[in-house]
């Protein structure tokens, strides 16, 4: 609620005194509707409006919402919430005084950096966002955007490899686990049917991270075992060993070369994550197959 005390006297005018207490009367109420624009024209020096804060922290001295509830609360330096930078014309002739940033900040348990006084004659913008060396440019939308940062569940990178911002309806990636994104070298723990359960390795080690690869179609063995494909029926031992017969009487034994191994000197492959999957549910990794591995007469 405004303070309307200094409106409760006699201002030495019939009409000013009836003006006066309308305002007061209104500035009263909890909410009062503005049907037309106000502007004010300052013509003195001093500002259009003084609000004066008491209190010594968390200030919230202008709230302003919109027609779905969006709240803005404007307050001073630290204390303010809610504003970006965006959301500002720059004021060329105002400049926020570093060593003011640093009391405020201090206050509040953390350190700002050294006060730059040269910064002071650059005539900067303020905005609640203290100094840097390099002129601040806003763009719009983006303190909305950014306000708006989450992890990203989308199918097109691995898991929990991103937080996602949307601009415009368009959204935006922000890389947090770069090695999802690229082509990783595993270590090959168990060989599947069709798939293959590997550690990453990463800078040399071998991660905790557990991914599971998909392996190349015609190395995988559901979708053959037991099917006859150009005429040559396949049978299974295991996935890397099969039958191929032309006719029940020719039959010639196959076998992948090289081998997945789990040990020796190459138990390694390389895979890169699908985002339109690799045709096995829930696989989104596949495996690259750099090293030509296919199949050949045993």
């Amino acid at each position: 609620m405004f303070d309307t005390s200094s409106l409760e006297r006699d201002f030495g005018r019939e009409e000013l005194n009836n003006l006066a207490q309308q305002v007061a009367e209104i500035l009263r109420q909890q909410t009062f509707t503005i049907r037309e624009p106000i502007t004010l024209r300052n013509h003195g020096s001093g500002p259009a409006i003084d609000i004066r804060q008491n209190g010594l922290s968390q200030h919230k001295l202008i709230s302003a919402s919109d027609s779905v509830g969006r709240l803005l609360q404007l307050g001073f330096g630290a204390a303010s919430r809610g504003i970006t930078a965006n959301e500002f014309v720059p004021d060329t002739n105002y400049a926020l005084d570093p060593t003011l940033i640093n009391e405020v900040f201090s206050t509040q348990g953390n350190t700002a950096r050294e006060a730059d006084r040269s910064l002071l004659s650059e005539g900067r913008s303020g905005t609640g966002v203290p100094h840097t060396k390099k002129p601040y440019v806003p763009v719009a939308g983006w303190g909305d955007a950014f306000a708006g940062l989450q992890k990203s569940n989308d199918t097109e990178h691995a898991t929990d490899s991103a937080i996602k911002l949307t601009r415009d309806g368009n959204q935006y990636w922000w890389v947090t686990e770069p090695w999802k994104w690229q082509v990783v070298r595993c270590t090959v723990t168990a060989i599947n049917a069709d798939t293959l359960t590997c550690s990453v390795i990463a800078n040399g080690k071998v991660t905790a991270e557990t991914i599971t690869v998909a392996k190349p179609c015609y190395l995988q063995q559901t979708g053959w075992d037991g099917e006859t494909v150009g005429g040559i029926a396949y049978t299974y031992s295991d996935s890397q060993h099969r039958a191929a017969a032309t006719d029940p009487y020719t039959s010639t034994s196959e076998v992948v070369y090289p081998l997945y191994a789990t040990d020796g000197p190459c138990p390694h492959i390389y895979a890169h994550w699908v985002g339109n999957k690799t045709g096995l549910s829930g696989v989104y990794w596949l495996d690259l197959n750099v090293d030509a591995r296919h199949w050949i007469e045993a």
